[in-house]
């Protein structure tokens, strides 16, 4: 730990001036640099990450991977990284955005996995809440990169260095993990004011998934379907419990809009048309779920008053099922349930749906 402390400082002043000059190199050599610095924020976490971009994985001088325990408590030699993760996370983000676009698909899946490590520190403890908000700023960042480089690529090239679908699947899983983490419930209070903007940072990881995930996964067979389980399951988060209502809320409201986004000016193969023909059956069927557990609540509730939340979200479904207007293709072409026209737009292409249609 000592010999590990020494070091430190030279370490971090060689951080300090690859992030403010990034100096031009070898493109075989910035691979390495990512795995370098991946294992520089997996190392401190107990995360056992093994470099798929790397090609010299016996090479890293510092940091001794050999025991990993995730979630463990951290021993005094892990803790002395811990101030530079901030430095690294800026780094990796900054150096992502100079890559060419071959190598920011090669190394997306890697950098993807490590940062989404990162932002479960989330449920770790208080020491690292400064590194899971400055990981889900950069894991946005890095996919909203990467992802159009690697639909360029699926299109363009005979040959790619990874496979699409897992790529896609750890985006989705990082996502996954975090919004659903498993020690959701046992993060310590925080005051109002942060635990409103940590509920802002879930509804931006939300933003991501439906303004751009959404409509740029269209090239990888079922991957629409994954990121449409997450706003279905989101929603499902208020039901009795309201320490995520706005979250639950804020699912529903992207759903609703996933399948009033395809106007009558979309094409039939539009991506927005696509997605939001995979998204109105699952809809239908959550919020006939949420009424008809409503309808039960009340019988059993007799003379006393329902939950506000309960109240709240029948309402909201209610609200958006009268403002809801849908493209011909989506509404004639979903399954049951569906919903009757009770309406039209002057050019006779979209259909109002009405609650009474329930």
């Amino acid at each position: 730990v000592r010999a590990v402390r020494r070091e430190l400082p030279a370490l971090r002043e060689l951080l300090a001036r690859l992030e403010q000059c990034l100096l031009p190199m070898e493109e075989a050599i910035k691979p390495e640099l990512v795995a370098e610095l991946l294992l520089y924020l997996a190392y401190p976490l107990g995360f056992a990450y093994s470099s798929s971009i790397s090609t010299a994985p016996e090479a890293y001088l510092l940091l001794p991977p050999d025991r990993f325990v995730y979630n463990a408590p951290l021993d005094s030699e892990q803790k002395v990284y811990l101030p530079m993760m901030d430095m690294v996370i800026a780094l990796l983000g900054d150096l992502f955005r100079t890559f060419s676009p071959p190598l920011r698909v090669f190394v997306l899946q890697d950098v993807a996995r490590v940062l989404g490590a990162c932002m479960n520190t989330k449920y770790l403890g208080a020491h690292l809440h400064a590194v899971w908000r400055s990981s889900v700023d950069a894991f946005s960042s890095v996919v909203r990169l990467g992802v159009p480089d690697l639909n360029a690529a699926v299109m363009s090239w005979n040959e790619l260095p990874v496979r699409p679908y897992d790529v896609w699947h750890e985006v989705f899983a990082t996502l996954r993990a975090f919004l659903f983490h498993s020690k959701r419930s046992l993060v310590p209070f925080v005051s109002p004011d942060v635990a409103k903007r940590d509920g802002e940072i879930d509804l931006s990881l939300l933003d991501l998934i439906c303004d751009f995930l959404l409509p740029n996964s269209s090239l990888v067979p079922n991957v629409h379907k994954s990121f449409i389980v997450i706003l279905h399951k989101g929603s499902q988060l208020g039901m009795g419990a309201a320490i995520r209502e706005s979250f639950s809320f804020g699912c529903y409201r992207r759903m609703f809009a996933l399948c009033a986004k395809a106007g009558h000016r979309e094409e039939g193969c539009s991506a927005h048309l696509r997605v939001g023909q995979l998204t109105l059956p699952v809809l239908l069927d959550r919020c006939k779920e949420a009424m008809t557990q409503y309808l039960l609540d009340e019988r059993k509730s007799g003379t006393l008053p329902m939950s506000r939340v309960r109240l709240a979200e029948i309402a909201l479904i209610l609200e958006e099922l009268l403002a809801l207007e849908l493209h011909p293709d989506i509404s004639q072409r979903t399954g049951p349930p569906r919903l009757a026209s009770s309406g039209s737009s002057s050019d006779g292409s979209t259909a109002r749906c009405r609650a009474a249609t329930w």
